[in-house]
């Protein structure tokens, strides 16, 4: 093939093109236009979204039946986890800067400055107590919750990693 050729071809091809999206764009226009066409499709997509909904339901109770979690389950305790998670964070801190205090109270102690100092030491281990009781709930939490062997396999595949 030549060129000229080349370019013919491709030019018929556009031109085909052009005239089948014509009469696309028509036909689809024509079937918005239908009253009739709309309200069976509104009937087809009501009907339609009454079986996704009846399916997601018979799929939870199944699942609640052999004892599975369902994606709702699965959602739930991933959002505990990362709360859970936030809080020991935050609890972390907290030790971390009651820790930094008290070494410096330690120093300023050791530098000379009396006074105080027994009275400081039993404010950090009051608020140490605190945070490690809240620290021991919400493990106690975490182990509350229920399990299953597909978030027991989770769990385990994450402590594998840690």
């Amino acid at each position: 093939m030549t060129k000229e050729e080349d370019l013919k071809i491709v030019e018929l091809l556009k031109r085909l093109g052009v005239k089948s999206e014509k009469k696309l764009q028509q036909y689809v226009h024509s079937l918005l236009a239908d009253e009739d066409f709309i309200l069976l499709m509104s009937k087809i997509l009501n009907k339609h979204s009454q079986t996704i909904k009846q399916l997601q339901n018979n799929t939870e109770t199944f699942a609640t039946q052999l004892n599975m979690p369902t994606k709702r389950d699965v959602a739930h305790i991933a959002k505990l986890a990362q709360q859970i998670e936030e809080k020991i964070d935050d609890l972390e801190e907290q030790v971390m800067q009651l820790t930094a205090q008290g070494s410096e109270g330690e120093t300023l102690n050791k530098q000379g400055e009396l006074g105080d100092e027994s009275i400081h030491h039993d404010s950090l281990n009051k608020k140490m107590g605190r945070q490690h009781a809240k620290l021991k709930a919400m493990m106690k939490l975490w182990q509350s919750l229920p399990t299953s062997p597909l978030i027991t396999n989770v769990v385990d595949r994450d402590r594998k990693h840690d």
